[in-house]
C-alpha cells in the first residue's frame, strides 16, 4: 500500500459518503439499488469493472494532487511565517523610529538652554547619534515593508496555484464517493454476506481493493469474508490495513466498534470483545452498532455454552438497526440450530431464510444447507428435497454432496 500524507489519508477515508459520518460505517448499503443479481449479469460485471477503473483514477488523482498541494501548502505556510516575522520587525523598527524622534525633539528643545559650550557639544553629538539611529530604523522599517509585500505577493501566487488543485481534488473525491456508492448498489454486499455468498463477495472486494486500497468499509468486509472462508492470513492482513486506514483518517477519540469486534472475532480475543462492546454501546451511529453486535455474535455462535450470548448480541443488533439483514439471517440460523426452539420460532426462522433465498437466483449452497436442515427438522419433505437437489447439483463442497448422497 503506497504511503501518503495524513491529510490525504483523511480525504480518502472521510469521502466514504455522508452516511458514514461521524464514524466510517462498515457494511453500509445504499437504499436505491438495481435489480437483484444484476452483479451476476454481463452488464453488471462490465459496470463493476468500469466503477473500479473510475475509483482507481480518482484515487490516483487525489494522491497525485495531494503531493502537489502538500508542497504548495508548505510554501504558503513559510510565506505566512515570513510575513509575520517581517511584520514584527517592522513594528519594532517603527517603535524605535518613534522613540528616536521623541528624543530628537527633546534634544532640539534643550539646545537653546545649554549652559556652556561643553554641554552644547554633548547635546549636538547625541542629537547626531539619534538622527543616525532614526535613519537606520526607518531603513529597517522600509526593508521589512518590502519583505512583507514580497511575502504577500508570494502568498497570492500560491493561492492562485492551490485553488484549482483543490477543486480538482474535490472533484476526484466526489467521483470516488460516487463510484463507491454505486459499487454497493450493484454488489449488495450485505445481502451477499447474509446469504453466505462469501466467495462472490471476496472476489468483488479483492478486485476493488487492488484499485482503491483506502476504503475502510471494503477492507473490513474483506477481512470478515476471509475469516468466514477460513483464510486467516488474508483476514489478518486486511484487518491491519483497515485499522491503519481508519486510524489515519479520523480525529474521533477511541476506536471503531466494528473493527474492534472484528479483531475480537479474528483473534478470538475476549479483551477486544470488551473494548468493542464498550464502543458499540456508545456508538452514535446505530447502524454501526448493529454491525458490531452482529460480528460479536459470530464470536460465540459456535460455542454451545455461549449460544445465549450470541442470541443476545443478535437481538441487540436488530434493536440497534431493525434493517440489519445479517443480524436477521443469523438470528434465524440460531433459532433453526437451537434444540430449544419451538415450532413457531422454527417457522419464523425458515420464513426469514426463504425470503433471503428469494432475493437472489444465485444458488447459495450455505443458505440451501441451512434451509435443507430446517425443513428436514420440521418434517417438510418436499422443501427438503428441493434444497437437497440444489446442494447436489450446485457448488456445494463435495463432502456435503457425499453426505447427502448416502
Amino acid at each position: 500500500m503506497p504511503i501518503v500524507s495524513v491529510s490525504c489519508w483523511q480525504a480518502l477515508v472521510v469521502l466514504t459518503i455522508a452516511s458514514l459520518a461521524p464514524v466510517p460505517t462498515v457494511l453500509a448499503q445504499s437504499i436505491a439499488t438495481p435489480s437483484a443479481d444484476y452483479d451476476l449479469t454481463y452488464a453488471g460485471r462490465k459496470e463493476l469493472a468500469e466503477l473500479a477503473n473510475r475509483a482507481a483514477n480518482a484515487v490516483k488523482t487525489v494522491t497525485t494532487v495531494e503531493k502537489e498541494l502538500s508542497s504548495l501548502y508548505q510554501n504558503r505556510e513559510n510565506a505566512r511565517l515570513q510575513h509575520s516575522r517581517f511584520a514584527q520587525l517592522k513594528q519594532k523598527a517603527d517603535l524605535l523610529y518613534q522613540g528616536h524622534s521623541l528624543e530628537i525633539a527633546k534634544l532640539n528643545r534643550a539646545l537653546p538652554t545649554a549652559p556652556n559650550a561643553a554641554t552644547l557639544g554633548q547635546i549636538m553629538a547625541e542629537l547626531d547619534q539619534r538622527k543616525q539611529a532614526r535613519e537606520a530604523a526607518a531603513a529597517e522599517s522600509q526593508n521589512a515593508q518590502r519583505k512583507i509585500e514580497e511575502a504577500e505577493s508570494e502568498i497570492k501566487a500560491l493561492i492562485t496555484k492551490i485553488e484549482p488543485l483543490e477543486k480538482e481534488q474535490a472533484a476526484a473525491i466526489d467521483e470516488l464517493s460516487s463510484a463507491r456508492i454505486r459499487w454497493r448498489e450493484v454488489t449488495l454486499p450485505v445481502m451477499r454476506l447474509a446469504r453466505g455468498d462469501f466467495e462472490i463477495l471476496a472476489s468483488y472486494l479483492e478486485y476493488w481493493l487492488a484499485r482503491d486500497p483506502y476504503w475502510t468499509e471494503a477492507l473490513v468486509l474483506r477481512a470478515l469474508a476471509a475469516h468466514l472462508l477460513g483464510d486467516p492470513a488474508t483476514a489478518e492482513k486486511r484487518l491491519r490495513e483497515a485499522e491503519k486506514v481508519h486510524d489515519a483518517g479520523t480525529t474521533e477519540p477511541g476506536g471503531n466498534p466494528v473493527i474492534e469486534a472484528l479483531k475480537a472475532l479474528i483473534h478470538d480475543d475476549r479483551k477486544a470483545e470488551v473494548v468493542a462492546l464498550r464502543l458499540t454501546r456508545h456508538a452514535r451511529d446505530r447502524a454501526v452498532a448493529g454491525h458490531a453486535y452482529c460480528i460479536l455474535a459470530r464470536l460465540h455462535a459456535a460455542m454451545l455454552d455461549n449460544s445465549p450470548k450470541a442470541r443476545a448480541y443478535l437481538e441487540n443488533a436488530i434493536k440497534s438497526d431493525p434493517d440489519n439483514l445479517c443480524a436477521q439471517a443469523d438470528l434465524a440460523r440460531w433459532q433453526l440450530a437451537s434444540p430449544d426452539t419451538d415450532d413457531n420460532e422454527m417457522a419464523a426462522g425458515i420464513r426469514t431464510l426463504e425470503d433471503l433465498w428469494n432475493q437472489s437466483a444465485y444458488p447459495s449452497w450455505r443458505l440451501a444447507f441451512d434451509l435443507h436442515n430446517a425443513c428436514r427438522r420440521m418434517g417438510n419433505a418436499e422443501e427438503e428435497r428441493k434444497y437437497r437437489q440444489v446442494l447436489l447439483t450446485g457448488n456445494a463442497p463435495e463432502a456435503i454432496k457425499r453426505m447427502l448422497g448416502e
